[in-house]
């Protein structure tokens, strides 16, 4: 068996294995309980995040990790499972640090609950963080809970041009370790580095001049209508043209390696979080080469779209921990086993 939400990540929500049972879960839709003076929401893994967006918004609140594809239908459960998160959590965290409750059903057909409605509940092993990146391996998630936060008043972002990649990087790097608040880093190869700024207007304008004036190279100032925007396409990959989509973890360190062997080909990629997170656009028949080159760096890449032959390519090392919670969870294989 395989869940599947909305399908915005399709190479996640199909299989090439016989004889697998699809579970549509996009039924599950709906926002069970919402309290904003809580900051706390809890809905069925089916709900659009465009429709939780939208319920956050009217009390000016939201996901801060900026979860990606909710333009293109991208559901609750499935951001869970995917583990993807956008470029906000720079600053705030991962998908992992927001959720604090699930509800699933497991391989034995036992309906399970972990966490809660509360910030800090009873302690024990943290299932809804296991969850997160497990691609429908370990259950069916049909109920979750998250915790949210305050939505900035308005966003300024700054766009250097910087040259090149390892200028780029290090600025990055830098920016990250100073006590400027910024909302997001990414980069741009050749050497775009593009800075967010979130919160009050008057103290935006105050850190960017800060921020302005320590790069000191060119810099141009995105505000008002334009600038969520740019960000919004940024979420839906629009940029993204090639036949994959590939989300590669990595570091600042190992960053220059791996955009050489992007470059090599040629590949569309984009760096997000001050360079923890690459995403990579390119063509099929150039897959086996990426799985390659990732595994001589010791990194992994997950297929979001494309026709792939699998789901992560690259370093895959044994995952004990992994391993026995599925057997645990699963006992029998009605999942799809660990990729």
């Amino acid at each position: 068996m395989l869940p599947h939400g909305g399908r915005s990540k399709p190479r996640l929500s199909t299989s090439s294995r016989p004889g697998v049972t699809p579970i549509d879960i996009t039924g599950l839709d709906g926002i069970i309980e919402y309290d904003p003076g809580e900051f706390v929401f809890s809905a069925l893994a089916g709900t659009p995040l465009s429709d939780i967006e939208t319920a956050l918004d009217a009390h000016h609140q939201y996901l801060p990790f900026d979860p990606p594809c909710a333009a293109l239908g991208a559901t609750l459960g499935g951001t869970v499972a995917a583990g993807l998160s956008g470029a906000g959590r720079l600053r705030y965290g991962g998908v992992r640090d927001f959720i604090i409750g699930a509800r699933f059903i497991d391989g034995a057909g036992r309906k399970l609950n972990s966490g809660g409605r509360v910030v800090k509940n009873a302690a024990g092993f943290d299932f809804p963080k296991m969850f997160v990146g497990s691609l429908g391996r370990l259950g069916v998630l049909y109920e979750l809970t998250f915790k949210v936060f305050p939505a900035p008043d308005s966003y300024l972002t700054l766009s250097f041009e910087l040259g090149h990649i390892e200028q780029a990087i290090a600025t990055s790097h830098q920016l990250a370790a100073l006590p400027f608040e910024t909302h997001a880093i990414d980069i741009t190869p050749p050497g775009n580095l593009r800075v967010r700024l979130g919160g009050d207007h008057a103290a935006n304008e105050d850190t960017a001049t800060r921020i302005e004036k320590l790069i000191a190279f060119p810099c141009t100032r995105l505000w008002g209508e334009s600038e969520p925007a740019r960000w919004q396409a940024k979420r839906s990959f629009d940029w993204a043209t090639g036949e994959l989509l590939i989300k590669v973890p990595c570091t600042p360190q190992n960053l220059p390696n791996l955009d050489v062997v992007f470059g090599r080909i040629d590949a569309l990629r984009r760096y997000s979080a001050a360079g923890y997170i690459a995403h990579v656009s390119l063509n099929a028949d150039q897959a086996d080469t990426v799985d390659t080159e990732l595994q001589k760096l010791g990194l992994a890449g997950l297929v979001l779209r494309g026709p792939a032959p699998k789901a992560r390519i690259g370093h895959n090392p044994a995952a004990t921990a992994e391993t026995l919670l599925k057997n645990a969870l699963d006992p029998d294989g009605k999942f799809l086993p660990l990729p």
